[in-house]
Formats: C-alpha cells, structure tokens, sequence
C-alpha cells in the first residue's frame, strides 16, 4: 500500500467544490506547471480563472471512459516505441490551455501609472 506524500508524490491534489458534491483528484506536477506557465500571474489578469477551466478539462477528460475504436488483435506488447504517455498527457494539457483561451480570453494586466 501506497501513502501519498506531497513531499515525494509527481501529482498535485486538486479538490473540487461543486454544488451537492465535493470531488478530489490528482494531475501530475508538469501538466500543473504548464497551466502556472501559460497563464502568468504577473501578466495575465484572469490566471486564476484560465487554470481553474484548464485543470477542469484536464480532469474531465481524464476521467472520460476510454472505447475501443477498431477491431483488430488481442494482444498487446510492452515495447516502448510508439506512443508515449508523457507527450500524450502533455498534448492533452496544452488543448485544455487553448480551451481556456477561447472561452474566457487572456486579459493582459494594466499596468497603473
């Protein structure tokens, strides 16, 4: 048995407070640093509003059912090549980025003189 341990752990705790539930997951470290990339706090007006839509797609497509979309052998080989988890989970963090983008716009800060 596993403890999650935030000190150790390459995933970040992410509750969710919505009306009549509360749920928790938990996004892996890099996909987090992106969204604190893309919607800099020092730049961007709305950061906060940006990554909270992102990581809710981001989660939401995680937990989206994965269905079959051909036929074809029933085995699978444990090789390396092809696909690779990290650039899929990465690609799939800067669509959610982009999402956030076009729904809400990036606000640049004003700067007060």
């Amino acid at each position: 048995m596993s403890i999650y341990n935030p000190l150790v752990s390459p995933f970040i705790s992410i509750a969710f407070n919505i009306p009549a539930t509360q749920n928790q997951s938990y996004i892996p470290n890099n996909v987090m640093q992106l969204f604190d990339d893309d919607f800099d706090y020092w730049e961007t007006a709305n950061h906060k509003e940006l990554a909270d839509y992102a990581v809710t797609q981001f989660v939401g497509m995680m937990n989206v059912p994965t269905v079959p979309s051909g036929g074809g052998g029933g085995t699978s080989s444990d090789l390396s090549w092809g696909r690779k988890e990290d650039k899929d989970e990465m690609g799939r963090a800067r669509r959610c980025a982009c999402a956030a983008i076009a729904k809400y716009g990036r606000r640049p800060k004003t700067s007060r003189k």
